[in-house]
């Protein structure tokens, strides 16, 4: 009699035991026949601890361990109205898993080309907007940097009256302390240059 209440007790412990891993068991490194095979262990051991469970009861453990990307199937199984065989369950499973595979293959055979024809693109746009600018600078320098003959699209430049240099005026112009200094003849402006060269141009024609 003693020996059957431990053997009872033992059992019983057991079977908590196994109930606690089915309820934690997660499919997660495991493939699907890994998962199947790891399910179908726990719940021997649990009829051998004289609590066996139908078909029903491990198709709801096993599904409840599978990831979001098993949901398809979940639906599935929970959506027919007649009971499967674990036999018909693991078919599934294994169709399921062999999907999204086939699928996860077909994404990273065509993402590196992806990847690299965007990279393409997006450096051809910052070469692109970089020749704009530097073409930019370069205009407006070359415009600024002559007094008399180019506009520059700084109002705020002035020629020096003393050195006929740019940026800045006579009263900063640190010629002005040089004796030896000669200020330069002055030059005619852009207008009076374009004038006297159709003028010269006019004369020839005739």
């Amino acid at each position: 009699m003693a020996l059957t209440l431990a053997f009872a007790s033992q059992s019983q412990a057991q079977a908590i035991h196994v109930r606690s891993q089915l309820s934690f068991a997660r499919n997660t490194t495991q493939t699907a026949t890994e998962y199947f095979m790891h399910i179908k262990k726990l719940t021997d051991d649990l009829a051998f601890a004289g609590q066996p469970l139908n078909c029903d009861d491990i198709s709801t453990y096993l599904l409840a361990g599978l990831g979001p990307e098993y949901d398809s199937l979940v639906t599935t199984i929970g959506a027919r109205a007649t009971s499967l065989t674990l036999k018909e369950v693991l078919s599934m499973l294994l169709t399921c898993e062999a999907r999204i595979q086939y699928h996860s293959q077909s994404f990273s055979s065509t993402s590196p080309s992806a990847n690299v024809a965007t990279k393409q693109q997006n450096l051809s746009f910052y070469q692109g907007r970089g020749n704009q600018r530097g073409r930019g600078r370069g205009n407006t320098s070359f415009r600024s940097s002559a007094c008399g003959n180019f506009s520059s699209p700084n109002p705020n430049n002035h020629c020096c009256q003393l050195c006929d240099k740019p940026d800045h005026t006579a009263s900063r112009c640190f010629k002005r302390f040089d004796p030896n200094f000669l200020t330069p003849p002055p030059r005619q402006n852009a207008q009076a240059n374009l004038s006297t060269t159709q003028t010269q141009t006019s004369g020839n024609q005739e």
